[in-house]
């Protein structure tokens, strides 16, 4: 999806999503079984955003130039792999209220890029950063919920 809104009706698997720009939403879930790509855009609504087991180099890639950051506002659960690196800058995913990133797979920070947003959650099962940043020095704890 590059533009426009993709509203989930009813529970669906893709087996390849891609996100530079739109909207998400919708309160029926959408799974990715086998590719997960977010750049820039916004996922919203009370359905789930679901990365399958079967992903295993998922990217949430902050951000290109001009474009702005992603934006989180309903639950991103990772049952697979993402690597949450930046793009030509240094920014960040941003979650806001509504949006729960609800990791039970591997999630990976590289480079200097991070998680911020108001009213947002991060629930982690199996939280782990290859390198540290700064900005992601924070998620080291072993608490099983943070809020952003």
């Amino acid at each position: 999806m590059t533009g426009g809104t993709l509203t989930v009706a009813g529970n669906s698997f893709v087996p390849v999503y891609y996100q530079y720009g739109g909207t998400l939403n919708g309160s029926a879930d959408l799974t990715a079984t086998s590719g997960f790509y977010w750049v820039t855009g916004t996922m919203s609504g009370t359905g789930k955003t679901i990365v399958g087991t079967g992903v295993t180099a998922g990217k949430i890639h902050t951000t290109d130039y001009g474009y702005s950051e992603p934006v989180l506002e309903r639950i991103l659960e990772n049952r697979g792999t993402i690597s949450h690196e930046q793009g030509y800058f240094t920014s960040n995913l941003t979650i806001n209220t509504g949006g729960t990133l609800d990791n039970q797979g591997t999630y990976l920070f590289i480079a200097d890029t991070g998680i911020n947003g108001t009213g947002g959650a991060i629930t982690n099962s199996d939280f782990r950063q290859r390198a540290v940043p700064a900005q992601a020095r924070s998620a080291r704890h072993s608490a099983t919920t943070a809020v952003c």
